[in-house]
């Protein structure tokens, strides 16, 4: 499912669509993503250019293979240490912190690219 560009705040609704494995919400004012807890079954997530700072309920969605992230406001990612079927991460454009919590994710390619600085 692709939502992207489209100003959601609030994504409540989806939290029954528990047989999604594709979700695409890039470049929407969303905050809080801890509906998506229950999408158990999700592979790819695009989650990128949005207002996320907390993503500690990514920590559950152990079978994501692809994740984007990029240009959100996000600083810890110790959420994401123990996804190891991840093969795609995409950091780009946050205030990441520390990336040791990743060293254990030997599938993992990541992007970190831009390091420190914003999106525009």
């Amino acid at each position: 499912m692709s939502l992207g560009y489209n100003s959601i705040s609030d994504v409540g609704a989806l939290g029954g669509l528990t047989g999604l494995t594709t979700l695409y919400l890039r470049g929407n004012s969303i905050s809080d993503i801890s509906v998506l807890s229950g999408l158990t079954g999700l592979t790819d997530l695009g989650l990128a250019e949005n207002l996320i700072s907390d993503i500690n309920v990514l920590s559950g969605l152990t079978g994501l293979t692809n994740l984007g992230l990029e240009g959100n406001s996000i600083i810890d990612i110790s959420a994401l240490s123990g996804l190891t079927s991840l093969a795609r991460l995409s950091l780009a454009w946050n205030s990441i912190i520390d990336i040791a919590v990743l060293s254990g994710l030997t599938n993992l390619r990541w992007d970190l690219s831009w390091g420190q600085q914003r999106h525009p």
